[in-house]
């Protein structure tokens, strides 16, 4: 799965990444997104609906929600 400024190897099974690539430089560390706004938790529409890691997937898991790579090493996208 590609998006901008990172990679990732999705899991449909366990609904969680195998693993995430993120490509960093000094470039990317900078722009104007603003990571201080919260978007709060969106599923993805790139993966079928009964695939996708839903909210209710993290109530009472013990798990929180996340990126998969650090918001702030992206300032050049908000996406």
């Amino acid at each position: 799965r590609f998006r901008d400024g990172y990679v990732a190897s999705y899991n449909r099974q366990t609904r969680n990444p195998n693993w995430v690539c993120q490509h960093l430089c000094k470039e990317t560390l900078k722009g104007e997104a603003n990571r201080k706004k919260s978007v709060g938790f969106a599923e993805d529409p790139a993966d079928p609906p009964h695939m996708r890691a839903t909210l209710a997937d993290f109530k009472n898991s013990g798990y929180d929600r996340g990126h998969l790579v650090a918001a702030a090493d992206a300032k050049f996208s908000q996406n």
